[in-house]
């Protein structure tokens, strides 16, 4: 894969190599080519997410945001992969991935300013496979597919409500709805292109 692809020419350079770094340690662990597309997606959307932020004064660190969004799924397919890739994360010396890794299932706190984890886990929320699909439709297909009983489909919806609520705190703090950041959804083969954003910059 060459990685160069998966960046576009728009971004800050810190960005680009962040980018870069967390599809390398992504790439160690031979994800796949679909989990490697889906966090490369997750990764675009946080990206442009944090950017917005940053523009609209946030204190964001969209670097950490970039590396930590491309390996969120690291330990995807082992048993509670979120705490496992988090587990990964800190044998390889990298906590600072570490956190936003284990707290990326589901949001643990709306206390303060918005952040770097609440940022990877929302927009994980917002696309499925590797398109951007809206919380509304991201979590009908969860409810398909988990929502068998009643305490399933109380967790589901427990979600859904918390990633609202974030939705909503990243469009109050950014000043702008999520759908006027992502333009269109397109894959174009292997290419990093999932994702045509409005550049704010």
């Amino acid at each position: 894969m060459l990685h160069n692809e998966m960046v576009d020419e728009y971004l800050p350079e810190t960005v680009r190599a962040a980018l870069i770094r967390g599809q390398s340690l992504l790439d160690i662990h031979n994800p796949g080519k679909e989990r490697t597309l889906h966090c490369r997606a997750v990764a675009r959307l946080a990206v442009a997410m944090a950017l917005a932020l940053s523009d609209a004064g946030a204190g964001i660190d969209v670097e950490l945001v970039a590396e930590s969004a491309v390996v969120h799924d690291i330990a995807k397919g082992k048993p509670n992969h979120a705490a496992s890739g988090a587990a990964l994360l800190r044998s390889l010396g990298r906590s600072d991935l570490a956190h936003i890794v284990a707290d990326h299932v589901d949001f643990t706190s709306f206390t303060g300013p918005i952040t770097e984890a609440e940022i990877v886990c929302l927009a994980d929320k917002l696309v499925a496979s590797d398109e951007y699909v809206g919380l509304e439709k991201r979590f009908s297909q969860k409810l398909a597919r988990f929502g068998d009983t009643p305490e399933a489909r109380e967790a589901v919806a427990g979600r859904r409500d918390r990633a609202e609520i974030a939705l909503s705190r990243f469009e109050n703090a950014a000043a702008m709805r999520i759908d006027s950041l992502v333009t269109r959804t397109a894959i174009h083969g292997d290419r990093f292109h999932e994702f045509v954003l409005v550049s704010t910059r």
